[in-house]
Formats: structure tokens, sequence, C-alpha cells
């Protein structure tokens, strides 16, 4: 074969190979657009369902012009969220995380007004209203070495048990870390929260969480701070 031959049949090789990559390239791109489109439609369409559920799995109670949501939610939500309403807060839900993305609620000094608090007995339960693949169960908390984090705070309502006991669903719950931040200065936080209500009377309150995490250099571990 002449040197001519063989440095065209080389180019000609050459140039298949890099066509067959751009060419899977392209492909696999487009393949991974329209699967993500897919998926997309499908987890609407799964949150479309699992919303018309929970009307019947969390039954609104009866309430008077003192419970807040009505109020909360008089301006819209974001379209695309997935919004849950709960008695006195509503929440707009992470389902990737598992995690609320922002709750938001409206506190009064009758609220947080009782001779007798308690919380005994009451358990943290899985939101029923997200589809299972989505929603946060206490499994995940378990060994984790982090606390089961309120956002909206039980002692915001310490004048209804009923109130109190819908902040244990785990969608108003987020992984926090205990001795140091959820032990103390969330505690302490959401204490002089219900201190300036006691000033004001009344407070809008919204609460999320802020992901900080960080790679240790010295073994790459995944680690968060509560400064």
């Amino acid at each position: 074969m002449s040197f001519a031959r063989l440095v065209r049949n080389s180019f000609i090789s050459l140039a298949s190979f890099g066509l067959g990559v751009v060419f899977d390239r392209q492909f696999n791109l487009y393949a991974k657009v329209a699967n993500q489109n897919i998926l997309d439609d499908e987890l609407n369409r799964i949150d479309q369902i699992d919303s018309s559920r929970s009307k019947s799995i969390f039954p609104r109670y009866e309430y008077d012009n003192s419970t807040m949501v009505q109020q909360i939610g008089k301006y819209g939500f974001p379209s695309t969220d997935s919004i849950r309403s709960y008695k006195n807060f509503v929440l707009s839900y992470d389902r990737r995380n598992r995690i609320a993305n922002w709750v938001l609620e409206y506190v009064t000094i009758d609220d947080i007004t009782s001779d007798h608090y308690d919380r005994s007995g009451l358990d943290f339960h899985e939101d029923q209203s997200f589809h299972r693949y989505f929603r946060s169960t206490n499994q995940d908390y378990k060994s984790s070495g982090y606390d089961r984090g309120h956002l909206a705070a039980a002692g915001n309502y310490r004048s209804n048990p009923k109130f109190i006991a819908e902040t244990y669903v785990l969608s108003n719950i987020a992984p926090q870390i205990g001795v140091g931040f959820n032990r103390d200065k969330w505690n302490e936080l959401e204490r002089y929260c219900r201190k300036r209500i006691r000033e004001v009377k009344a407070a809008w309150i919204c609460t999320g969480p802020l992901y900080l995490a960080r790679k240790d250099p010295n073994n790459g571990n995944i680690t968060s701070s509560s400064k």
C-alpha cells in the first residue's frame, strides 16, 4: 500500500470516528432531554394526583377567621411549587430533597397563649399527600446524626393540641444538628419569635433550610456547620 493511500485511509478512519463521537453525543443529549421531560411530566402528574388526594387524607378542620391559611395564600403561590396547606401554616415542598423549600405562617398572641402545653405522645409522621417516592420518612433520620427539626414550630400553636400535632408532619421537618443548633440556637430563635409576638401581637414567620454543606479537605467527607 502506498504512503498516500495509507494517509488517506487513516484520515477517513479518523473522520468517521470523529463523526461517530459527535452523533453519539448529540443522540445521548437528545435522549437525556427527552427522558428528563418525560420524568418531569410524570412527576407533575403524580403530584397533581397526590394534591387531590391530600384533601381527603388531611381533611380541613372547621375554622374561623383566627386561622390564617386563607390570608397566607390570598396572593397566590408559585404555580410550579408543590404546595400543601395545613391549619395554620403553608409549605412549599422540594420533592428531590424531600424537605420543604419554605414554610410560611402567621402567628398571633392567641396561638402561643396556653395554660397547658403538652407534646408528650406526639410522633413524627409521614406526609401521605405525597407519593412514597418523594416523601420523607422516620427511617431517613435513623442513625443519621441529625435531629428532626421543626420549621413551623410546635410551640407556636400551644393553644390547640390539633395544631401542635400538625407540625409533626415530616414535610414540616428538616435535618438539623442537635447539640449547638436544634436544641440550642434554633430553640432560642423560636423563643425569641414568640417573645416578639407577645410584644407586637402577631407576626409573619417564613422558615426554610440553608444547604451549607462543605467537603472536608482531610478525608473528603461532606459535613455541615451550625454556625
